[in-house]
């Protein structure tokens, strides 16, 4: 997916606070995130493109959840589990996001003037979440 592991140590600087680890990279940008209970982790544009969380206690921690995320330029279009299986797909309507598809469910991105989420609608138009 278009990140690639660099084995130059000096690259990297590694700071950590309340249980989280983050490293930067020469240009500043944050390619993992990890804690004892999950990690997120970046391509060399910025893009989130897996999340894994783990539960269990310390020292006896367990893969629960695995996402992917597959971007068209800087748009997330598809959210993938573990199994490579389809979760969500987003639709954009140029540079504003249109709607996401859940499963089985639509919901409908309402935004404002500036083009910030201010919404999400179900297909009968009720509002199911607020930002």
């Amino acid at each position: 997916m278009g990140c690639r592991q660099l084995q130059i140590q000096d690259c990297f600087h590694f700071s950590g606070t309340q249980g989280f680890e983050s490293r930067e990279n020469i240009q500043r940008r944050m390619p993992l995130i990890q804690s004892s209970s999950g990690s997120l982790n970046y391509d060399y544009q910025g893009r989130r493109f897996s999340k894994k969380v783990y539960t269990g206690t310390p020292g006896n921690w367990a893969l629960s959840n695995e996402y992917k995320f597959v971007y068209d330029g800087y748009q997330q279009i598809t959210e993938f589990d573990g199994s490579d299986a389809l979760q969500r797909s987003y639709v954009w309507l140029g540079d504003s996001p249109g709607w996401v598809k859940d499963g089985s469910n639509c919901y409908y991105y309402i935004v404002d003037g500036y083009k910030n989420v201010r919404a999400l609608t179900d297909s009968t138009g009720a509002v199911v979440a607020e930002y």
